[in-house]
């Protein structure tokens, strides 16, 4: 995990959440000295959706349209 995150490989979930990535089909997430993937279905569809609404969320207009 450390090289796929050294080379960009790994996608992380925003640019204020640096310690949650995407990689190989799977979350992972920063744990002391290494990476944790998150196993849990229904935790990763959860982060999946979440993932989706950031680009809305970060986009200008976004706040006016609310």
């Amino acid at each position: 995990m450390d090289t796929a995150h050294d080379s960009g490989e790994a996608v992380p979930f925003s640019q204020s959440v640096p310690w949650l990535v995407r990689f190989d089909g799977s979350w992972w997430v920063v744990y002391e000295r290494g990476w944790l993937r998150i196993t849990d279905e229904l935790t990763a569809t959860d982060i999946d959706q979440r993932a989706t609404q950031l680009p809305e969320a970060d986009t200008p207009n976004a706040a006016r349209q609310s």
